[in-house]
């Protein structure tokens, strides 16, 4: 897979511009979501665009461009951003089959090739005319460069692309995995504005967290660049059969909202009269919620052990913690609690309450969504609902929650196996609750880490730690800019010990996928120092 080359070993780059603007990171590590097939949809890639990309953009001349285009041309524009954030380098590349892999199995490389040569030929203009705008844009340069076992997309985005994404004053982010849904261009164009819409309005725990947009058949069609005829207004059965139809469809991956669409119909005809489209936000992706370790606060194991597809990562229940505590009044672990009543109800199929039947993230569809994402998807979306209205929660102010969270615990138990492996005495630098005293209450965050410890499971001799985990570790290609010092703390022969891997460019993606990878291996949470 190609991209660009990492900046110099100790360079780190600036989250702010020479402005003092900061510097919005792409989510998502993009390496990992085309690594293999379905990765795209786990890892959910979003990509930074400010104002003036998003919404009054126009077409100069012929707009020729399909939604693929569209698709390709941010995805072109996510791959520079991702790999250079400050946007110095003139030059990019893109391996041929990540773009087919991106745009999806009915596109071939032909197809890429006439894309990439509608784009050259396209120009645009970008922002308002109070405001910073650029006209007459080409939108790409580029060219395609074939070898043995080799082909590759050059390009180039002209300045302007440049200037706007280095310097974004206002900016949302652009879901990179819901746009190849999306077969209108005009649903593109739509969501750009939305997605906008959406950042200023932040959704909050048991408020309605709803957007509503208005608008003219003709006021509709100035938002997509919808062709008018030649009376200067725009044709309503056109404009429903080549996007209103299209429409809920084109949204439905999109997951910073789920949209509804109203017509409002009457008059001669039964003319469409008014269009109005409401944005139902949704909670915001755990990724996305700032997370500090402070070992006198966190406890460690939180969430017990568990078998590999049902086991949570630490710090998504310390996200819980810090972004919903104080609508159900819990610690994080009592949200790791929480969750496995959840998971035991969905594994028995008993309802707890109506909520069994009914939300997302309950019975059968929350196994179906850890299969499908991954438990830590499952769970975060199990807490958010919660969060929203207290359902499993609400029993705790009722009587008889305790005796759900002992059945969960014993049905967690038994899935792991508990007693059947002895298990050596625990390490000195594992503490349990009231045993904190010694543990410094410095707070360190991701960021600011120079070394990054992970406990290994007692339960691994000091035989498998190399191959199952510090060999995979030291192996792995990492994407970030800035070296921190990764160890390993385990037991050799029942006394603690560690084991210091080296320092490596780790991103918060690259320790997401650790986790996920290696996360059976390890016992309670990393720790930054």
């Amino acid at each position: 897979m190609l991209h660009q080359p990492k900046p110099p070993v100790g360079h780190r780059v600036s989250k702010r511009t020479a402005e003092g603007l900061f510097r919005p990171e792409t989510r998502g590590d993009l390496d990992q979501a085309f690594s293999s097939k379905g990765k795209l949809q786990i890892v959910a890639p979003e990509s930074p665009r400010p104002s003036e990309m998003l919404e009054g953009v126009t077409v100069g001349g012929r707009d020729e461009l399909t939604a693929d285009d569209h698709h390709l041309h941010e995805y072109l524009i996510s791959r520079a951003y991702a790999d250079n954030m400050p946007m110095t380098e003139e030059t990019h590349s893109l391996d041929m089959t990540d773009a087919i892999r991106f745009l999806g199995s009915r596109v071939e490389r032909s197809d890429i090739r006439a894309s990439l040569a509608r784009l050259k030929r396209t120009t645009v203009s970008y922002g308002q005319s109070s405001e910073r705008r650029f006209e007459d844009v080409q939108l790409l340069e580029g060219w395609v460069e074939i070898a043995p076992g080799s082909d590759v997309i050059r390009y180039r985005l002209p300045e302007p692309l440049r200037v706007l994404m280095r310097d974004q004053r206002q900016y949302a982010y652009v879901e990179l995995a819901a746009l190849p849904r999306m077969r209108s261009k005009f649903s593109t164009r739509l969501y750009k504005m939305f997605a906008l819409k959406a950042k200023d309005r932040p959704w909050v725990p048991g408020e309605d967290n709803v957007i509503t947009v208005s608008g003219t058949p003709d006021e509709v069609a100035d938002w997509i660049g919808f062709p008018k005829e030649a009376d200067g207004r725009v044709h309503g059965g056109k404009l429903r059969a080549r996007f209103l139809e299209k429409a809920i469809e084109d949204f439905a991956d999109v997951r910073a909202f789920r949209m509804e669409m109203d017509l409002k119909q009457g008059g001669r005809g039964n003319a469409i009269q008014a269009v109005t489209f409401t944005l139902h936000l949704s909670p915001p992706s755990r990724h996305t919620v700032p997370m500090f370790f402070k070992p006198s606060d966190d406890k460690v194991r939180v969430g017990n052990k568990d078998v590999p597809h049902l086991r949570v990562e630490s710090r998504t229940w310390r996200r819980a913690a810090t972004k919903f505590s104080h609508a159900l009044g819990m610690t994080n672990r009592g949200f790791a609690d929480m969750w496995q009543i959840a998971v035991n109800e969905a594994n028995t199929g008993v309802a707890l309450s109506d909520g069994y039947h009914s939300r997302k993230f309950r019975g059968r569809k929350l196994l179906d969504a850890i299969q499908s994402r991954g438990a830590d998807y499952a769970a975060w979306g199990f807490v958010t609902e919660e969060a929203d209205a207290p359902d499993i929660g609400a029993k705790r102010m009722t009587g008889g929650y305790g005796a759900l969270e002992k059945e969960a615990d014993e049905a967690r138990q038994a899935r792991v196996g508990f007693g059947k492996r002895r298990r050596g005495k625990a390490p000195a630098f594992i503490v349990d609750e009231g045993e904190l005293d010694h543990v410094p209450a410095a707070q360190v965050s991701f960021s600011e880490a120079k070394e990054i410890i992970f406990d290994v499971d007692p339960a691994l001799t000091s035989l498998d730690i190399e191959p199952l985990v510090g060999l995979p570790i030291q192996r792995r290609v990492f994407t970030g800019d800035r070296k921190i010092a990764l160890t390993l703390r385990f037991l050799d022969r029942g006394q603690p010990d560690v084991w210091k891997l080296g320092r490596f460019p780790v991103s918060e993606a690259d320790l997401d996928g650790i986790l996920k990878s290696l996360g059976r291996f390890f016992d309670g949470p990393e720790e930054y120092v």
